[in-house]
């Protein structure tokens, strides 16, 4: 890249600083944390994955 095509660290700055004045949510504010927390089946995330997993990628013989 050649500099008269190269972006300055000054014009990115003046580009982005719209979305660095965003205001920042808290994860934990986001309705869809904790969606699952009474499904029985999902207690164990990974336990419950492998399953999902071995059930989709099952090869049917015969």
């Amino acid at each position: 890249m050649t500099d008269a095509i190269k972006p300055s660290a000054e014009s990115l700055k003046e580009r982005y600083a719209d979305s660095e004045q965003e205001e920042k949510t808290d994860l934990f504010d986001e309705p869809f944390i904790g969606m699952w927390r009474d499904r029985e089946d999902m207690r164990e995330s990974s336990e419950w994955v492998r399953n999902l997993r071995k059930r989709g990628w099952a090869v049917e013989v015969g």
